[in-house]
């Protein structure tokens, strides 16, 4: 097993929860949010899913879930979960890198996932999840939004959001770096945000989340000739 899984695996049991109480519920908010922009029944991977809140209500939902996760005692806990609630998922121990499914999805969520990657990485990680995608089909990202708005707010943003980069850091399970600039960095691969709705402290405070919906860039039509 991975250090970065011994990690994840030491904080299983109260990772949520602290992802509740920091967010004021609006990280499961911004997870949940974004199934509103399926089609019934899709067919729904989620990477990086931990204890799987956002793949319960995915599940709940009739979607065709599958779930992938490095940690062992994350998808135990999802599990107990599911089976607790009559549920039906697909669970994958393994790493992204490793994984090769042998079928496309019409959607992959990302949720708070893709911020544990950078540089070089952060594309690799990204190319090989585009992949795993119908052409048709969508990207799904929840995660802290850059600082917007007037200057206090976007200043509390970014304090607010580093200050959990760094705790995160220190408990070995994110290396310390810029947020990600999600619009910029898939413009660069042609695909672009279609949807986006972000989330407040407290529902009134500062942006600090958000919810994506990417897809595919559309070609031009082409003028028919006369």
């Amino acid at each position: 097993m991975s250090d970065i899984a011994r990690n994840y695996d030491s904080v299983a049991k109260t990772y949520e929860l602290l992802g509740q109480i920091y967010s004021t519920g609006q990280i499961k908010a911004a997870k949940l949010a974004q199934l509103r922009w399926l089609p019934s029944g899709s067919k729904l991977l989620f990477l990086g899913c931990g204890s799987g809140e956002d793949v319960i209500a995915a599940a709940e939902q009739q979607f065709d879930v599958t779930a992938l996760d490095i940690s062992p005692k994350m998808l135990q806990r999802l599990q107990s979960r599911l089976d607790r609630r009559n549920l039906k998922a697909e669970l994958v121990c393994q790493s992204i890198f490793d994984f090769q499914p042998k079928v496309q999805f019409d959607a992959v969520a990302a949720n708070f996932f893709l911020n544990i990657f950078y540089g070089d990485e952060l594309d690799r990680v990204i190319d090989h999840t585009l992949t795993m995608i119908k052409p048709e089909g969508c990207l799904l990202i929840a995660d802290v939004a850059l600082p917007v708005g007037w200057l206090p707010a976007r200043m509390f943003n970014w304090c607010y959001i580093n200050a959990a980069q760094v705790a995160a850091a220190m408990a070995g399970i994110v290396r310390l770096h810029r947020n990600h600039d999600y619009g910029e960095i898939f413009k660069r691969k042609k695909w672009e945000v279609s949807k986006t709705k972000y989330f407040r402290l407290f529902r009134v405070g500062p942006i600090l989340f958000q919810s994506l919906k990417v897809v595919p860039c559309q070609s031009p039509t082409k003028p028919q000739g006369k």
